[in-house]
């Protein structure tokens, strides 16, 4: 937020206008803190699953449950797991999970089952 507001008040507008557009930038940040940091937006997974033939199940806040394929562009490492889900034409979707998110044991099961999926060994 620092570095946009800086870059605001370096261009040669009017300081009526910088300070617009930091406000509406300072809005924006607290509306994405809000929605994203918050987790509270109904399009935020609760929990994944394993589903059929490779994909993962994931669990909305809102109670909608829909199936994703994993990406070619995945990466499991043994500290983090970055998932790229595809599902039909949508857009891909990225999630990355921390051992912290999942608990050392669930975190382990995953990456072991991401593995077996690719045919990689553990």
């Amino acid at each position: 937020m620092m570095i946009g507001t800086g870059c605001v008040w370096i261009l040669p507008w009017k300081d009526a206008y910088k300070l617009l557009l930091a406000f509406l930038l300072g809005l924006a940040l607290i509306f994405h803190l809000w929605r994203d940091a918050g987790l509270i937006g109904h399009r935020f997974p609760v929990a994944l699953l394993p589903g059929e033939a490779g994909s993962i199940e994931l669990h909305f806040r809102s109670g909608i449950t829909e199936n994703w394929q994993i990406g070619p562009d995945s990466v499991v490492w043994s500290w983090m797991v970055v998932l790229d889900l595809r599902r039909g034409g949508q857009r891909s979707r990225r999630m990355v999970l921390m051992p912290d998110h999942l608990g050392d044991e669930g975190h382990r099961k995953l990456r072991r089952w991401l593995r077996w999926q690719t045919g990689k060994a553990a």
